[in-house]
């Protein structure tokens, strides 16, 4: 389907298991953040399938309350919920990451609990989350990426990437989760900045850029589980002759393991775990969800019931996967405009 103009493609009921093979240490990515593997898989199969209570988080501090355990939650044990502080309506990055930090010193069964408005925050990075980031409605909670984000990670080809932080190695990536049992929900996304604007310039294989390379990030060397509902994630068109695709902003959501073991350049752990999408939509960016091939043994679910399907609009690729061993993907009841291709499957 590439090179096809604009058309509008009902994706149902594909599911696609990944027996064998999977991207080796040392491929090398495009400059989309995708890889291209060279191990052949089998032939892949196809079927048809037709809370809490709350603490408020004043100037970046928080005092959790144990409540009881959620009954609408697979987690067993105490729950809690963290009142992120209202948009202040210039740079919400602090308190956001507090509250995440937060819940990870909680340990499983907490939620941070965004407010309406819009927060404008730089980059948000955690490790071992488990718990829920969420709004009060994708149409009343946005976060929106600050402009020319900072960027100090190095050029991957040179030198190998850097394990991500917030201080010393900031990726192009507005939300970044490493490992954990993550759930996003009921907010949107934007990234606004164009003209060469939303991320200061970063380098793959000495060409620079300056499109976000993601807007959510889910990677690791462990175990990332990870679900995504009723979130929406927009970007806008860039004329700037370092936008990738020209857009400024590359994957709407990706997981995949790539995260480095070495200063060895795409010496990646693999990541284990699962990906469901669900009731999300993903307007004008490069790729809407995609598999970045570091990964095996996972599940990954994009749409998978009629009231759960997904939308992609103004997207070169609404979805992108790549191979995984001893992995099964099921995407069903999707629809997806693109300039390029509904789907893409690279075995």
């Amino acid at each position: 389907m590439r090179g096809h103009p604009p058309t509008e493609r009902l994706l149902v009921g594909l599911t696609i298991v990944f027996l064998a093979g999977g991207c080796a240490s040392g491929a090398t990515p495009s400059p989309a953040g995708t890889t291209t593997p060279s191990v052949a898989v089998a032939t892949p199969t196809v079927t048809v399938t037709p809370t809490v209570a709350s603490t408020a988080i004043a100037s970046g501090t928080a005092t959790p309350t144990p409540a009881a355990p959620s009954t609408a939650s697979p987690y067993a044990g105490p729950t809690e919920t963290l009142q992120a502080p209202k948009p202040n309506g210039k740079d919400d990055t602090a308190s956001i990451q507090q509250a995440l930090n937060s819940c990870v010193a909680h340990g499983p069964g907490c939620t941070v609990q965004l407010q309406a408005g819009t927060y404008k925050t730089s980059q948000l990075v955690t490790s071992n989350f488990e718990g829920t980031l969420r709004g009060l409605t994708e149409n009343s909670t946005t976060i929106e990426a600050l402009p020319a984000l900072p960027v100090n990670m190095p050029d991957p080809t040179v030198g190998g990437e850097c394990v991500p932080n917030t201080t010393t190695c900031l990726w192009p990536t507005l939300i970044l989760f490493v490992d954990g049992n993550i759930e996003v929900s009921d907010l949107s996304i934007r990234i606004t900045a164009t003209d060469g604007r939303a991320t200061a310039p970063w380098s793959i294989g000495g060409s620079k850029y300056t499109s976000v390379l993601d807007a959510l990030r889910f990677m690791g060397q462990q175990r990332a589980d990870v679900s995504l509902d009723r979130v929406a994630i927009e970007g806008q068109h860039d004329k700037a002759a370092t936008s990738l695709g020209g857009f400024n902003l590359v994957n709407g959501v990706i997981y995949t393991g790539e995260l480095p073991r070495s200063a060895t350049p795409f010496d990646y752990y693999m990541l284990t775990g699962s990906l469901s999408v669900r009731s999300s939509s993903f307007k004008t960016m490069y790729d809407g969800v995609g598999t970045d091939g570091f990964i095996s043994s996972s599940e990954v679910t994009i749409g998978g019931s009629s009231s759960a399907g997904n939308h992609f609009d103004d997207v070169a690729a609404g979805i992108d996967l790549e191979s995984a061993q001893g992995s099964v993907f099921e995407v069903s009841y999707n629809v997806s405009t693109a300039s390029q291709y509904g789907m893409d499957v690279v075995p």
